[in-house]
């Protein structure tokens, strides 16, 4: 008969497969990423957000 785990033991397997290392992971080169049409996009909506709606400089002083 198998004995059945706790949820301590279950949660500690699953972060001890998110800590491992990606195998096989691609890499991009800067020059790649600064060409990508969908990061140049998100880019520019970003700054026309910031632009529409700008965050007060109190906000981001530190404390």
């Amino acid at each position: 008969m198998k004995r059945r785990e706790n949820m301590s033991s279950r949660f500690s397997k699953i972060l001890s497969k998110m800590e491992k290392p990606v195998v096989g992971k691609l890499s991009f080169s800067e020059e790649d990423l600064r060409r990508s049409s969908f990061l140049n996009k998100k880019i520019e909506q970003a700054k026309r957000s910031l632009k529409e709606h700008p965050v007060p400089i109190e906000l981001l002083k530190s404390r």
